[in-house]
């Protein structure tokens, strides 16, 4: 009796293993639609890692969560923070329409370098700044002189060596200023012609 119950319930085993395999074959390979409102991902620990969902705008919304940060992709941008919820990065489009754009900034929050568009010539520009977000250099379009520029200013935000094309003759121009911002030196690029001045400071008479 006791080997006829075995039997018994090592077929009942077996076949209820084969309809469900037989079952798992005939699924189809696809979910089809699923629609959902989020989705969230944790680990073992259920710690939050990543989040699916939908932004005040409606746009997509894809965040990723690790031990220095977290990473956003949302509508036409990706944004990076770090630990303490700062901003780090931003790359995409502006939020006027201009154009791209990238956007750097350091651990105070500032925005420390920039790759983008010039919104007053819908040209590209380089901007990078120091800690504080005082503007150091720039590299693009100038309404003063024709093509391209490099300035740098100093720490006071006065330019301070200007590198572009003359106007209207466009040689390529050189000019060193004060720290005031007082012109003391200019090359252009006509042979043999340069011009040095002497510049008053602002606290003399």
């Amino acid at each position: 009796m006791k080997k006829y119950s075995i039997t018994l319930i090592n077929g009942f085993i077996l076949g209820i293993s084969t309809m469900l395999f037989i079952g798992a074959k005939s699924q189809p390979k696809s979910l089809g639609d699923i629609v959902v409102n989020s989705i969230s991902v944790i680990d073992e620990n259920d710690k939050l890692k990543a989040i699916i969902d939908t932004d005040d705008d409606d746009n997509g919304v894809l965040k990723m969560f690790n031990k220095i940060g977290s990473t956003v992709i949302s509508g036409a941008s990706i944004r990076t923070s770090n630990s303490a919820g700062k901003e780090m990065l931003f790359i995409g489009s502006e939020y006027a329409g201009y154009g791209g754009s990238v956007a750097i900034k350091n651990s105070k929050g500032n925005d420390i370098a920039y790759i983008g568009i010039n919104t007053q010539f819908d040209n590209g520009m380089i901007a990078t700044r120091n800690s504080e977000g005082t503007m150091e250099t720039y590299i693009g379009s100038s309404a003063a002189y024709n093509g391209g520029v490099i300035q740098t200013l100093n720490s006071k935000g006065r330019e301070v060596v200007h590198i572009g094309s003359d106007k209207p003759t466009e040689d390529g121009k050189v000019i060193l200023f004060d720290e005031n911002g007082g012109s003391g030196w200019t090359l252009k690029g006509r042979r043999w012609f340069y011009t040095i001045t002497h510049p008053k400071k602002f606290n003399e008479n």
